[in-house]
């Protein structure tokens, strides 16, 4: 028990200490969206199901995507992520699953979403969310909340979007709140080989957070990535390679002032039709 009961007290230090703060489940997807300093409200793909699941709106077909990521690559602080989704006559589902944590202490996350294109350009979402958390000797507690999107191809080059996760203020107990965070951001498509995404988040009563990213397509099948997060001096890296046309590999890493270590992930996609340049 004792033994427990330090982990538990490390556990919640490096929380403290990593970008996600309070909630260890809410940085989901891996390699993809680490790769960019977490500045993925403006993603369109399958990553979007993790960031702003109005961008799976765009989606053509179905995709998958499993990821890995291992915070200060701790083992107790591994963060297993899943989602899928598909696009139908009336929009797009999607469900994500992840689990954050050890024996001791662990937090999981089950979302069910749905996107649907308003225009060729526009597109709203929504998402419900069962999350779950553990303390080894106090039990399980749940709690439930939603999520909204909106996304915005404003030209072929810039992409605008949005997106609140906790907007009905939910709780995780009569004793703690659950964050409320509001993302805004903007992507630069210059060209079909660089994107630059930008990002600030709110977390109800802690600093802004300004994120950067940038993606270059150095071959046909090769894109080196890498992002910043001002607000706690992090900086992100990765490469993503696609297979074949239809797989996407994606490893990652990152590191801060903090001392604590570098932070992998791994990320692999799986699309039912070509990408698209």
């Amino acid at each position: 028990m004792i033994q427990y009961f330090i982990h538990i007290v490390l556990f919640i230090f490096l929380i403290q200490k990593s970008s996600s703060a309070q909630n260890g489940i809410q940085n989901l997807g891996g390699a993809t969206t680490n790769s960019i300093a977490h500045a993925g409200v403006t993603l369109d793909n399958i990553s979007a199901m993790y960031t702003n699941q109005a961008g799976t709106a765009f989606l053509e077909g179905w995709a998958v995507d499993v990821s890995v990521d291992r915070r200060f690559n701790l083992e107790e602080l591994t963060t297993f992520s899943f989602a899928a989704a598909t696009s139908l006559n009336f929009g797009t589902v999607g469900i994500l699953v992840g689990q954050y944590g050890f024996d001791a202490y662990s937090e999981q996350k089950i979302g069910l979403s749905y996107a649907r294109l308003l225009t060729s350009y526009l597109a709203i979402s929504g998402q419900f969310d069962v999350l779950g958390f553990k303390i080894d000797g106090f039990g399980n507690n749940y709690s439930y909340t939603v999520e909204v999107g909106l996304y915005s191809r404003l030209s072929d080059q810039v992409h605008l979007a949005a997106h609140i996760f906790n907007p009905t203020s939910s709780k995780l107990s009569d004793e703690e709140e659950l964050d409320s965070r509001i993302k805004i951001g903007v992507r630069y498509i210059p060209s079909n080989k660089v994107d630059f995404f930008t990002e600030i988040e709110k977390i109800i009563d802690r600093s802004v957070q300004i994120k950067l990213g940038a993606e270059y397509a150095v071959l046909d099948n090769l894109d080196l990535m890498a992002g910043a997060n001002l607000e706690i001096k992090s900086f992100h890296f990765g490469f993503k390679y696609l297979v074949k046309n239809k797989i996407t590999l994606v490893a990652a890493f990152s590191f801060n002032n903090n001392q604590l270590g570098n932070s992998p992930g791994i990320s692999a996609q799986y699309w039912n039709r070509p990408l698209e340049d």
